[in-house]
């Protein structure tokens, strides 16, 4: 392989964690909708959409590179020898590997090398022993060993490649005996080479029979517990369990830490259901498929989710994820040693315990041999290699800058057509034209969506009136709905006059607003009141002199302005003195002559004369009683309060006495403050002796 200059980025980016689907518009429209706009769903499915079209697009800006990465294993049943012959194992290949990474088990089962600081002399000389093996061993450079006991990972890289290594760390995971003795459990070793992350397992799984419950018990505790530590390349042979150099770490089943991961040793595996006879028959006439197939522990657990057992239902994610080629090599356990013949003893069945998996599901690997070499007999196992030829990825950071603009600009095009599209019919100024008191008014629009994405709209009353809240005599239906495309939904407004929303409308009309009535985001209600008696504030009703159709407009309102503001005054604690209640302060305030404005009075003159033309028409109990409302009596009698002098006497004949009563009823509940004063004032004493003159 060629030496490729180094990178600065590991490129985590180069993997969509999912393919989105091909409705791209409609899953950022749904996002965009169900976080009410631009939100955290909306940013995370935009960066899905990044990283997919980046991952499309990879071989505009990725240069690959074939390297080829050499995994073996072998159990070495606590035997060594100078003598053995390692270069049929370690150069099975056509070309020299770029990487060796070798996993021994049972390497040295002495007591002392139960001692995590023990580095036994064995450990180095079968090192060595490898090293000399390799294809023009001058060549490669040891990277990093990690041992755990009689459990031993060596990796070693071309020394042409050594400079392209980065992020290199170790970490090792005992399993055996709960984990306090570790006459099993797992190394690693993980590094970035260019812009693709490697990790090599090197493991030690529970032995014997109808032990899988152990075997998955040993896996599940090295992948969740292995801790990965951050270290230096070394010339020479690590002693001990590795930690690394740095307290910081990571585990080995990281969400999208690695690239690639490759996974061997003796995994123990077993073949089951079958008698030895019958595997030794199937073995020599090479029906291995057979055998893997419907008695091989490992392929049988991969089968679960295919072919469900019971009995074997939590195994169903050991090595889930992970590829292993297919097996045209005789079960690699258990021989007589010194020989290629399978142990006698019954309770040995030949099983295919030595493997090598692998997990590459962002980078292109392709397994170019996986066999094992009879030729090495010293022990009860035979080694295992398989050969992979792995793409290794550079990033051309200018290359990506230049498709990362390119994306960023689709991905904004498809923003920009996912906007929200509308049109309202029969346009944005909806106009009521005059509204008067007592009356409710409705008109449509119509909300058709023209964009290419469905659209949910809502209504928003706070919003559309800059934090106030949308006035209560206005109401919009629906508030909310989710439209189609080429679709339409009909929105209804109605504008209701009657009870105390006309004291809220008269107030909005003397503030003279932008928009005197109503106005959200989207739709400009126009309404022209026309001023009645109904619900104006007591200061104001309690001192006209003339009736409300008489007054100029812009007298009434700033008689009404002045009245809220001496209420909010005292409500808020501030001086009120500061709005002088002489009158002709008030006129002069207005700027108007005196004369439209008089004394304060006990009553309204509209209560008083509504009370007069009551007692006139000598209603009974029964009368009182009746729950009969003239709606257009009372409009009639409104009329004549708003309209004729307020010192005239209302029709007797024209209107019913029973109508004048409610129209009273209403203007009491119309009032936006109350009618009676404060007990002991002077108000209230005049006031309970008119209504006593009254009765």
């Amino acid at each position: 392989m060629s030496v490729l200059s180094s990178s600065t980025s590991s490129d985590s980016h180069l993997v969509p964690s999912s393919e989105p689907s091909d409705e791209a518009l409609l899953t950022l429209a749904e996002k965009r909708e169900s976080s009410g706009g631009p939100g955290d769903e909306y940013e995370q499915a935009r960066e899905e959409l990044l990283r997919y079209r980046l991952h499309e697009r990879h071989r505009d800006f990725i240069d690959y590179s074939g390297l080829k990465v050499f995994c073996g294993t072998w159990n070495v049943n606590n035997q060594f020898s100078e003598a053995e012959d390692l270069t049929k194992w370690l150069q099975c290949a056509d070309s020299a590997p770029d990487i060796y990474a070798l996993g021994f088990q049972e390497l040295d089962m002495s007591t002392r090398n139960y001692l995590s600081t023990y580095c036994s002399e064995r450990q180095t000389r079968w090192c060595e022993l490898c090293r000399k093996a390799f294809a023009n061993s001058k060549d490669y450079k040891v990277l990093k060993t990690v041992k755990l006991f009689s459990t031993l990972l060596m990796v070693a890289v071309k020394k042409d490649l050594i400079s392209e290594v980065r992020n290199l760390k170790c970490g090792a995971q005992a399993t055996g005996l709960m984990g306090f003795m570790a006459n099993k459990g797992g190394t690693a070793v993980r590094f970035q080479l260019h812009d693709t992350l490697l990790t090599f397992v090197n493991c030690h799984l529970a032995a014997g029979e109808e032990k899988l419950e152990r075997r998955y018990e040993d896996y599940k505790d090295i992948l969740v517990k292995l801790k990965l530590f951050k270290t230096q390349p070394g010339d020479g042979y690590s002693t001990g369990q590795q930690q690394g150099e740095s307290g910081e770490f990571e585990f080995l089943a990281s969400d999208s830490e690695h690239h690639a991961m490759f996974w061997f040793g003796d995994l123990n595996f077993r073949l089951v259901r079958i008698e030895r006879d019958e595997v030794e028959r199937l073995v020599n006439h090479g029906k291995f498929d057979r055998l893997l197939d419907f008695h091989d522990e490992l392929n049988l657990v991969r089968q679960l989710k295919k072919k469900p057992e019971p009995q074997w239902s939590r195994y169903a994610d050991m090595f889930e994820g992970f590829q292993e080629e297919k097996i045209n090599f005789k079960p690699s356990y258990k021989f007589e040693v010194g020989s290629n013949q399978y142990a006698v003893e019954k309770s040995r069945i030949p099983s295919w315990c030595d493997r090598v998996l692998f997990h590459s599901a962002s980078v292109p690997c392709k397994v170019i041999k996986y066999d094992c070499f009879l030729s090495n007999q010293m022990s009860d196992h035979k080694p295992v290699a398989c050969v992979l030829q792995v793409d290794i990825a550079k990033v051309n950071q200018e290359r990506r800058q230049r498709v990362y603009r390119e994306v960023i600009r689709l991905i904004d095009q498809l923003e920009n057509a996912i906007l929200p599209q509308c049109v309202l019919d029969p346009g944005h100024e909806i106009s009521f034209g005059q509204v008067a008191f007592f009356e409710t008014y409705e008109t449509g629009v119509s909300l058709r969506n023209t964009g290419r994405v469905p659209v949910r709209w809502h209504f928003n009353g706070s919003d559309a009136f800059g934090g106030d809240t949308c006035p209560a005599f206005m109401r919009l239906t629906p508030t909310t709905s989710r439209i189609d495309v080429d679709s339409q939904q009909s929105i209804k407004l109605s504008l209701s006059l009657k009870d105390r929303h006309i004291a809220e409308a008269m107030r909005r009309w003397a503030e003279e607003q932008p928009n005197p009535v109503f106005r959200p985001e989207d739709i400009l209600v126009v309404a022209d009141l026309v001023p009645t008696c109904f619900g104006l504030p007591l200061a104001v009703a309690c001192r006209l002199a003339r009736p409300v159709s008489r007054l100029e407009p812009d007298d009434l309102r700033a008689a009404i302005r002045l009245a809220y503001r001496r209420g909010s005054a005292a409500a808020t604690g501030e001086n009120p003195d500061k709005y002088d209640d002489d009158v002709e302060s008030v006129s002069a305030s207005f700027g108007q002559l005196p004369g439209f404005l008089t004394e304060p009075q006990p009553l309204p003159r509209e209560v008083v004369r509504l009370i007069r033309h009551i007692r006139r028409h000598h209603l009974t109990t029964q009368d009182l009683l009746t729950d009969v409302t003239n709606t257009e009596e009372i409009l009639r009698s409104a009329e004549l309060l708003t309209s004729t002098d307020l010192m005239d006497e209302l029709p007797l004949e024209s209107i019913a006495g029973k109508s004048y009563l409610q129209t009273l009823f209403v203007y009491l509940e119309c009032l936006p403050d109350s009618l009676l004063p404060e007990p002991g004032s002077p108000l209230a004493a005049n006031l309970l002796c008119l209504v006593l003159d009254l009765a």
